[in-house]
């Protein structure tokens, strides 16, 4: 189900197909960073997907404006509250995560992020992962409103904000899983590819 969104999700705009298999990619390197347990690791590996699912109730022509306004801004911050409600009330244990990280990826540490302004550990462990794949990925890449930046410029931007954006125990796992990090950027990672790699999970479907 997770896989299907995802592909739904390419189909509203081909540049979130790439970002959210890399952010998984990015996310499992930082879980492993963490010791997480092969269970863990499969919640986290698909559930993180669908962290920007909710901005299928975004207007493209929002999304994919040069220069935002506060109003816009506003706008596409509520793909946070979209993604949790398409996941709520859900029993599995990969949709539960999946609607956290929806939900809660934009929050900060300092609690001055959104759409709760919750902090450090209020926020869930998996959304705190996937804030800083999020956002590294989001620096790096190309977008309709800026220009990509240098791997080592991310790292910087990621460092300077440990404790403030960032959990800092999650930073220090993100510099330690660089190398895997590092070879991801190096591939092309469309969702097709991901069905074939995940195949196996895939047979009862």
């Amino acid at each position: 189900m997770i896989l299907r969104f995802a592909i739904a999700a390419e189909y509203k705009d081909s540049e979130i197909g790439c970002h959210i298999i890399r952010v998984s990619d990015y996310s499992m390197a930082i879980a492993r960073s963490l010791n997480f347990s092969p269970k863990k690791l499969k919640i986290i590996r698909f559930a993180s997907i669908m962290h920007d699912i909710g901005k299928i109730g975004i207007p493209s022509a929002v999304l994919h404006k040069k220069d935002f306004t506060s109003k816009d801004y506003d706008r596409i911050k509520e793909h946070t509250k979209i993604g949790g409600r398409i996941f709520s009330g859900s029993l599995s244990p990969i949709l539960k995560v999946a609607g956290e990280i929806a939900l809660y990826h934009h929050e900060w540490y300092d609690g001055s992020g959104y759409p709760f302004g919750l902090k450090a550990r209020k926020i869930p462990l998996y959304a705190r992962i996937v804030a800083i794949a999020d956002a590294f990925d989001v620096i790096v890449s190309e977008r309709s409103y800026k220009k990509s930046e240098t791997i080592d410029k991310a790292i910087e931007v990621i460092k300077r904000r440990k404790g403030t954006q960032f959990d800092p125990g999650i930073v220090d796992a993100f510099i330690k899983a660089l190398p895997s990090i590092r070879e991801t950027l190096k591939a092309t990672h469309t969702i097709d590819d991901f069905l074939k790699e995940n195949k196996r999970f895939l047979r009862k479907a």
